[in-house]
């Protein structure tokens, strides 16, 4: 089996959280904001017009990420501590998802 490679990512660090802001002006949508804590201020990950329901669903998943992608990456190495015999298609999916995330 070969064993799984790990990269040192270069994402914001900090825990990852959302906001809904107000409109600011009359007619303008609500803005939904992906941030982190830095130092003292507050920076902004991406930010996301509301337009549809799932957008505040999108945020939550976008705030979530660098945790999600912490945990799969402990699960794969767990599998591979474990030496597995075989390659399960959950392992499988588990290192493309984490490929996908940072080449």
């Amino acid at each position: 089996m070969i064993m799984f490679q790990y990269k040192k990512l270069k994402f914001t660090s900090g825990k990852w959280f959302m906001r809904i802001s107000k409109p600011l002006l009359p007619g303008t949508k609500k803005q939904v904001h992906v941030l982190t804590d830095f130092g003292s201020s507050t920076q902004t990950i991406c930010q996301l017009s509301i337009r549809k329901g799932e957008t505040k669903a999108n945020a939550k998943l976008i705030a979530a990420a660098p945790e999600l992608l912490k945990a799969l990456q402990r699960f794969i190495k767990f599998a591979d501590n474990q030496k597995l015999e075989y390659e399960s298609s959950m392992i499988r999916e588990a290192k493309e998802a984490i490929k996908k995330a940072i080449e």
